[in-house]
């Protein structure tokens, strides 16, 4: 980003050569005033130094009314002047007017005997908060606890709800960094030096310098925020505290600032004009709200303490329905790229780990935006994958656990059942078609009354009338195709709902129309009824070898039967009408052989289904009805 920096009233030259130090303003640095020249009225005490600063210094004394331990904070002496006296009356006024438990209540302000103003405030113990960040083996050892970052993350929280509650008051801090922030013992948290505060608006002008009529540079540098890094006294606001909430958790994920650095001016360059760096293996959630906290414009960042506070908490509370919508949303990812196959094997596994990562992070937190919009989204996306490859059952099974379906997608699914329903009634005629169990019953029923009429007649007639001419040949014919054909039409429904009973009728039909033919147009050749007869076998051998091939591999039987049958004939004439019978009766046996079995156990199931002879009785009614 580039945007030019303002000069600040303080000079760069003059910053401090550790960017982690406070810049204070144009007053500039100052030394300690030495213990002898303290003198507090004789009420206090004043002992060894508990912590120092670039104005100040803290120590330990004892106030002799109340006989209690104080912490006396004194201004530094050598370059003393009314405005840093003013900062201190200032600060004691700020952090005595607030009086919040993240505070440290003042007690008094008392002048020494030259006339120069000291802070009494109660005394704490503990630690600094960059020391606890630091040793996280230190938090764990002092305060027993083991989810470190949880730990912090409450401190933060504490933090925050003290400047939101300074807000509220008009003061704003401007100093906010893990030096500033005190944890006491039983895991109390401080906000300390309020020395830089100024006035929001008029609720505290009258005692502190509004913000908008700031022009010096004054933070610290690793934490500045970019208005105050350009000493952009009317872009102060509240939200210029936010931005240091921001750098207070950029801290506590990375154990680093937002600007890091040595060199003091290239940091405060860099803070007016850069964002950080996004923290590295932070958990997302709590990525994304300190990159928000840290924008660079103030209307991107959280618009009070109070809801980054509350952004915090709701991380907290809704940790692990976050961890489990993470995982979620890492099977999503791979769902989606196997979903691009219609074939693929992964989905199903991939889609239940999704809705399990996603439904046992909404059960955690009933609500949680990340999990039910990855759950919503895992299923839309198999239910798409389930749509493109045909499979409207489970894809309506899918749409049946959404909440709100989309219309979509319940079209969609209409659409594809209704073909699918299509498909299958088709693949169903189809396959009953070509089913070999439809009509068995009745194929073999009618096998055994066609075998022995066409076994018994040429038998009858090698037997009777072994000489028979023509016209009595075209009788017996025309008399066994009008037998054929009653037996077609009295099994009409049976024999008509499958390929192979219609090709058997057909077959069973046109044989001796073949014959008929052939003894026509023989006859017309001059061929006597004994050469006729002879080739009657060859032509049932054509048709019973061609059935075998295209229906029914076991005709093939019949078929090499029949060809014997022809050999035999044109071998023997007068065997003729006997070898034939015997080709008829194997053809029978053949066809017996291959449908009985199963139609005596379709019988026998519908005699126990319908009861004893009940059954047949009905069948022959039924039949001689039509």
């Amino acid at each position: 980003m580039n945007r030019e920096l303002s000069h600040p009233t303080t000079p760069l030259g003059s910053l401090h050569p550790d960017p982690s130090m406070t810049i204070r303003g144009p007053d500039g640095d100052a030394e300690p005033l030495p213990d002898s020249a303290i003198r507090l009225s004789g009420a206090y005490t004043c002992f060894e130094v508990l912590g120092e600063g670039g104005t100040a210094v803290v120590r330990r004394a004892h106030q002799r009314s109340l006989d209690r331990e104080v912490a006396v904070k004194t201004p530094r002496r050598g370059k003393v002047s009314t405005a840093s006296m003013a900062r201190v009356l200032q600060e004691a006024w700020v952090t005595g007017s607030l009086q919040h438990p993240g505070v440290v209540p003042v007690h008094d302000v008392v002048l020494d005997d030259e006339g120069c103003p000291h802070i009494v405030m109660r005394r704490i113990e503990g630690w600094t908060w960059t020391e606890l960040i630091n040793r996280p083996e230190l938090v764990e050892e002092t305060f027993g606890v083991r989810d470190v970052l949880e730990w912090h993350l409450r401190v933060l929280m504490a933090v925050a709800a003290t400047v939101h509650h300074a807000h509220g008051r008009g003061v704003l801090h401007r100093d906010l960094k893990p030096d500033n922030v005190m944890v006491g013992p039983a895991g109390e948290t401080y906000v300390l030096d309020w020395g830089l505060a100024v006035a929001l608006d008029g609720r505290a002008s009258h005692r502190l310098p509004l913000a908008s009529a700031q022009t010096a540079l004054a933070g610290t540098p690793h934490y500045l925020a970019p208005e105050m890094a350009r000493a952009d006294g009317p872009a102060l606001a509240a939200t210029s505290d936010v931005y240091l909430l921001g750098g207070l958790l950029y801290a506590v994920l990375t154990r680093s600032p937002p600007h890091p650095g040595s060199d003091p001016h290239a940091v405060v360059k860099a803070a007016a004009v850069e964002s950080p760096l996004p923290p590295v293996g932070a958990p997302l959630r709590l990525a994304a709200l300190c990159m928000e906290s840290l924008a660079m414009s103030p209307q991107e960042r959280p618009a009070s303490a109070e809801v980054f506070r509350r952004s915090v908490q709701s991380f907290l509370e809704e940790r692990d329905a976050d961890a489990l919508a993470e995982a979620g949303g890492e099977a999503l990812l791979q769902l989606q790229l196997a979903c691009a196959a219609p074939d693929s094997t992964e989905v199903p596994a991939l889609y239940a780990t999704c809705r399990v990562a996603f439904e046992q992070g909404l059960a955690r937190s009933p609500g949680h935006a990340a999990a039910a919009t990855g759950l919503r989204t895992a299923q839309e996306r198999r239910i798409r994958w389930e749509l493109a490859r045909g499979d409207a059952v489970l894809a309506t099974e899918l749409l049946g656990a959404m909440a709100d379906p989309p219309a979509e997608l319940v079209t969609e699914a209409r659409r594809v059942s209704a073909l699918a329903a299509t498909r299958n009634a088709e693949a169903g005629r189809l396959l009953a078609e070509h089913d070999q169990r439809v009509g068995i019953r009745t194929r073999a029923f009618v096998s055994l009354i066609l075998g022995s009429y066409l076994t018994l007649l040429p038998l009858a007639t090698h037997l009777f009338d072994r000489d028979a001419g023509l016209d009595r040949i075209v009788i017996g014919f025309v008399v066994t195709i009008v037998v054929m054909s009653s037996v077609w039409v009295w099994a009409r429904d049976s024999l008509s709902r499958s390929v192979l009973n219609r090709a058997l009728i057909r077959v069973v039909v046109a044989t001796p129309i073949l014959q008929l033919l052939l003894i026509v147009g023989g006859a017309a050749m001059g061929f006597d009824s004994v050469q006729l007869v002879v080739f009657f076998p060859l032509v049932a051998t054509v048709i019973s070898a061609t059935f075998a091939v295209t229906l029914e591999p076991t005709v093939g039987y019949a078929a090499a039967g029949y060809a014997v049958a022809f050999l035999l004939a044109a071998w023997q004439p007068p065997l003729r009408w006997l070898v034939i019978s015997g080709a008829n009766g194997l053809l029978a046996v053949v066809v017996l052989w291959r449908w009985g079995p199963g139609a005596l156990r379709s019988w026998i199931r519908m005699r126990r289904e319908k009861g004893g002879m009940e059954w047949l009785f009905g069948t022959l009614n039924r039949r001689s009805s039509r």
